[in-house]
């Protein structure tokens, strides 16, 4: 009899127990867009400036002849250049080459309203300038944005999360080991994987293309560490496919020196076009 009544009291025990957790885990608060939104936008308050560089390495897979198409005869090059990011609130300035043209070195400002560029040779003289008005967001390369997919995801990269571009996808997946939701832009066509766990910072980024969206065009991989500091980047890779699912672009950012809230002077958001060049404008 003694026996029986302490299963019983273990058997109520443990019952009371786990109706004790249902309560907790029916609490647990749904992963929505607006939650993501928060939860960026409070990183965004955490790290109101930084500055950053890093080693950024280009190799063209495929290149392009006289005619603009590419030409599977000509080899593959590649260059390297360092990259410098300075940020403070919704102020950008980024230093480095056009991928394109590795003698060309460019500044690139963004002063809250209106992003500017300014194009330099390789004997450091200003060549042309182009200005785009009401700038929505930066247009940088793929691989240049992966900092500002985490810090700056809403003010500089415009990823508003409203239900009318943006679509959750209802299932959690785990993807390079890590539970991930699935955020679609429509009106950017494109696909985002956001870590669960480390505060829906962008795990990978694909460009699908709009006619085929199982066809990805460009995809953005970026890495973390794990524990000191889990919500900043350690390295990333972009990759840029031709319409036939052909690589001919892939990107590469390492080495990364990183300072969050530190002082930045005013005038480093500042971009002034020397007179005797010619610059193109633009209205976003």
């Amino acid at each position: 009899m003694t026996r029986l009544m302490n299963y019983l009291t273990c058997f109520v025990a443990f019952g009371m127990m786990y109706l004790c957790l249902i309560p907790v885990m029916a609490d647990e608060p749904p992963i929505t867009l607006e939650s993501i939104r928060k939860v960026w936008e409070a990183r965004e308050k955490s790290v109101e400036s930084f500055s950053a560089s890093w080693n950024h390495l280009s190799r063209h897979v495929l290149r392009t002849n006289e005619k603009d198409l590419f030409d599977e005869t000509l080899p593959p090059t590649s260059f390297g250049f360092p990259v410098k990011m300075q940020v403070n609130g919704k102020l950008l300035r980024v230093e480095s080459q056009h991928d394109n043209t590795p003698s060309v070195y460019a500044h690139t400002v963004f002063d809250g309203k209106d992003r500017k560029e300014l194009s330099f040779d390789e004997f450091n003289t200003p060549t042309r300038g182009y200005i785009a008005k009401n700038a929505k967001s930066m247009d940088l390369s793929f691989a240049h944005n992966a900092l500002l997919f985490v810090f700056r995801p809403i003010s500089l990269v415009n990823l508003t999360l409203d239900k009318k571009n943006f679509q959750l996808e209802s299932e959690i997946v785990n993807i390079d080991g890590q539970k991930a939701v699935i955020v679609k832009q429509y009106n950017q066509h494109q696909v985002y994987w956001l870590a669960v766990d480390r505060a829906f910072v962008p795990i990978q980024i694909h460009g699908v293309n709009p006619n085929k969206p199982q066809q990805v065009l460009s995809k953005l991989i970026i890495s973390y560490e794990d524990n000191q500091n889990p919500h900043l980047p350690t390295k990333w890779e972009s990759s840029f496919y031709t319409q036939d699912s052909r690589l001919y672009i892939q990107e590469n950012g390492n080495q990364l020196k990183f300072e969050k809230n530190v002082k930045i002077p005013d005038e480093t958001f500042k971009l002034e076009f020397p007179k005797d060049i010619n610059f193109t404008e633009r209205s976003d």
